[in-house]
């Protein structure tokens, strides 16, 4: 335990002592503050100009393309003789037009979508 402290001079020593510590504290961690500014403003530099850097460099050699083992199948005679007696079971199918129309909505819609919601929310 401390000794009781009896004189106004030793109390202001030790009121002083403290606000000493606290400013050595407040002056650290506005160095790290300031250590911290410089580091970010660096990297965020670097990341924006080497971006460009790295767009412009050559590209990786390309492999020599080789070619596929199994050649595509041509439809030939016997494949269209199928079809023709497909086409003789089921009358309906030559009726087939196709194109049909559909509307697909993809993640990147879906994402620019909310984006746009946000911006018209908050504005």
């Amino acid at each position: 335990m401390r000794p009781p402290v009896t004189s106004r001079s030793h109390v202001a020593q030790l009121l002083l002592q403290s606000l000493d510590s606290t400013s050595k504290r407040s002056s650290n961690r506005k160095a790290v503050m300031h250590l911290h500014r410089i580091l970010s403003t660096l990297l965020i530099g670097a990341a924006l100009l080497g971006t460009p850097l790295a767009a412009s460099a050559e590209p990786a050699p390309v492999a020599a393309q080789s070619r596929p083992t199994n050649p595509p199948k041509l439809v030939t005679a016997d494949d269209a003789m199928r079809y023709a007696q497909r086409e003789k079971q089921s009358p309906e199918a030559a009726k087939f037009e196709g194109g049909g129309e559909s509307l697909y909505i993809g993640g990147s819609l879906v994402t620019v979508l909310l984006v746009l919601l946000l911006v018209v929310i908050i504005l």
